[in-house]
Parts: structure tokens; sequence; C-alpha cells
């Protein structure tokens, strides 16, 4: 394992924390994983914007989180079980649930244009064929801008080695057994997504803050609110409906003084605000 952030210490020498946007900002006829999304999270202050990604049968690249397709295209399909000519027909449905007559991404469209704007997290492509994307990765001048990430699999993290590739790579950690085993790639570890759901759990004790800092490893958090259902409890319920409902500081700020870096929310626009009046006190 070794260390190569610099995309990432250049914005943060600038900010105390950096906000990454969860699949855009949507809302209105804005969609998810889009390219208005996009512009409306650096709007919104967003350092960095989140894309999920699916390959058509045909090999070409989308942004999209599959298994949402009913809802946001009113199909039963998976998209990836679809060619890409078919993929290009599709629209996505508003927030009533009406056309938008927004189109399904192309994740190298996305790239072009925000590559140069901002930091950009790619998410699920593991999911997909990993090794591709990895290559396509490579190959990008501006890859520097791209954080990719997947689970800890030890087949994923060995076809990254085989690539031999310097794209920023945060494996997504449950456990310290699970962080430990990263460290035995000659990968480029420049983040750490962790997992927790309680605030004495083993990921988020100082010694393991203090081995990130050390390593120069920037660790991050998912502040976003997913659902009820337990599964879903990802940050000890430090998140956002409760940052919303009970206190930005409690909640956001508790995640901030535990010794993260990168907050991943559905309301950049909020969180910037309470990093300023944290700044400004």
């Amino acid at each position: 394992m070794y260390t190569k952030n610099e995309p990432l210490l250049k914005y943060l020498e600038e900010k105390e924390v950096l906000v990454a946007c969860h699949r855009g900002t949507c809302g209105g006829n804005i969609c998810q994983n889009n390219r208005l999304s996009y512009i409306a999270s650096l709007l919104h202050g967003a350092d960095m914007v989140e894309m999920d990604v699916i390959q058509s049968t045909d090999g070409v690249w989308y942004a999209y989180h599959n298994g949402t397709e009913k809802v946001n295209l009113n199909i039963d399909e998976d998209l990836r079980t679809l060619s890409s000519a078919q993929i290009d027909e599709l629209q996505y449905y508003n927030w009533i649930h009406m056309t938008s007559g927004v189109k399904v991404a192309r994740m190298e469209d996305i790239l072009d244009e925000f590559e140069p704007k901002c930091l950009i997290n790619i998410d699920r492509a593991w999911f997909n064929d990993w090794a591709a994307l990895i290559d396509l990765l490579s190959k990008r001048p501006n890859r520097q801008s791209v954080l990719l990430k997947s689970p800890p699999e030890p087949e994923l993290l060995k076809a990254l080695e085989d690539a031999g590739s310097d794209v920023m790579y945060m494996p997504i950690v449950r456990s310290v057994e699970q962080w430990n085993s990263v460290k035995n790639y000659n990968i480029n570890v420049a983040a750490v997504e962790v997992i927790f759901d309680n605030v004495d759990h083993e990921l988020v004790q100082p010694c393991m803050f203090k081995e990130w800092e050390e390593l120069g490893v920037i660790p991050w958090v998912n502040v976003i609110s997913l659902g009820n259902e337990p599964r879903f409890n990802i940050n000890a319920y430090l998140d956002d409906n409760n940052a919303i409902a009970n206190g930005y500081d409690e909640n956001w700020g508790a995640q901030i003084r535990m010794g993260f870096k990168i907050l991943q929310t559905d309301w950049p626009g909020l969180l910037n605000q309470y990093l300023e009046q944290r700044k400004n006190k």
C-alpha cells in the first residue's frame, strides 16, 4: 500500500472538512446521478460529487444506481441487462413521477465536464467489469480528480494491484481486520470509508484516526440517511436527518470531532453553512 492523494490534500488546504454530495443535489425536475444534479451540488458548495456507475451489455458506462429502475425510469429491467442503444432511449421520471426529459448520462460525459471542476467519487463499479473501468480511468488525463471505491474484497484489490494504476482508491471498511487486509496490496489508498453502527465501534477509536493520519489516508464518513431499517445504520445515526432535526453540531460536528475529513451528505448547502459557522467561531 502507498498513498498519493495530493488532489484531496489541496482541497483540505482550503477547508477543514470536504463535502461530498451523494448522487448530486436532486429535486423537482433535477434527477440524481446527472449533469444538473452535479452542477447543483457545486452551487451548494460541494467539493466532490458521487457518481454510481453501471455498464451496458455492449460495454458503455453510465452514471446510474442500478436497482432504482422502477422508481427512476419506470421500467422493471436492470439497466445492466440493456444495450447502450436501449439505455439512450430512456428518460428519468421526476420527483412527482412525471417524465422529465432527462436522459441517463454517460459516465465519460460526466467525467469530461466535471473532472476539471471538482473531485469525483465513483461508486458501485465492482458490480460491473471492475478491471475494464480501472483501465479506462487509468488512461484519462484528468484521472487525478477521481476517487474510486469498493469493498476490500481480495479479487478487487488484486485486480487493482495487477493493473498498476495510480488511480486514487478508497476501501469501504467495516472492521479493523478489513482495513488491515488492504495494506497488503500495492495500491494507492488515498482515503478510507468507515462504516460503523455505534460510537464505540473499533474503527472510530482514536488509535485508528492516528494511524490514518500517520499514513496520510483521509477518513470518510457517510452522513446520509438511507432509511429506518437497521442495515441503514452506517454512521451511528449521526446523520443528515438527525442533524436537521436535532442540531448540526451534535451530529455532523460529532463526526468531525472524531476525526473525519470527508462527509458525504444529501444536504451540501446546509453542511457548508455549518462548516462556515465553525470556521467563524
